[in-house]
């Protein structure tokens, strides 16, 4: 018995490759199909190969990570201030996923975030997976983050900096 892979799994033979030249990031909310919102941040994701399963759909799994790397480009945006692992920062207390449609192979995908609720020491972020040219929904979430002290291991008032920017893309 022989196993093709090219005749039992076509679609891995015309993969494209990764290539992370092609990550950009825009903060043009036109850019984009009308949406429930207008979105504050926008990123493009390019799946890899091992985020496809034997349908040819990227796995939900995957989709989690689109959204660590969507919040992890609109934190880079929202301050200059640089990463300190002792300052007060941020931890995930609450993520809610819908997966709504599948993704597959080769199709374009972006990531946007924006802000729904900020308090004194959580807020919420609404990040969308989607198709750019369709504007089809693949996921929506949302992540309840809340200020955190490594120093005492505790909740903790969201630090100013990091206020200032959530504020300035806080839907309507």
């Amino acid at each position: 018995f022989r196993f093709n892979i090219a005749k039992r799994c076509p679609y891995i033979i015309k993969f494209p490759q990764f290539d992370t030249s092609s990550l950009r990031v825009t903060k043009d909310p036109n850019s984009l199909k009308p949406l429930h919102h207008p979105p504050m941040f926008t990123v493009d994701i390019q799946p890899r190969f091992t985020d496809y399963d034997m349908f040819g759909h990227v796995n939900n799994t995957f989709m989690l990570q689109y959204l660590d790397l969507g919040k992890a480009m609109f934190f880079n945006s929202i301050t200059d201030e640089p990463y300190n692992p002792e300052s007060i920062g941020s931890v995930i207390v609450n993520l809610n996923i819908n997966f709504l449609a599948p993704t597959l192979l080769g199709e374009p995908l972006q990531v946007s975030t924006a802000v729904s609720h900020i308090g004194n020491r959580s807020y919420v972020l609404h990040q969308r997976v989607f198709n750019p040219e369709t504007g089809v929904t693949k996921a929506d979430a949302l992540t309840t983050m809340a200020g955190f002290d490594p120093r005492t291991q505790s909740g903790a008032d969201l630090p100013a900096p990091l206020r200032q920017g959530l504020e300035a893309h806080l839907e309507d």
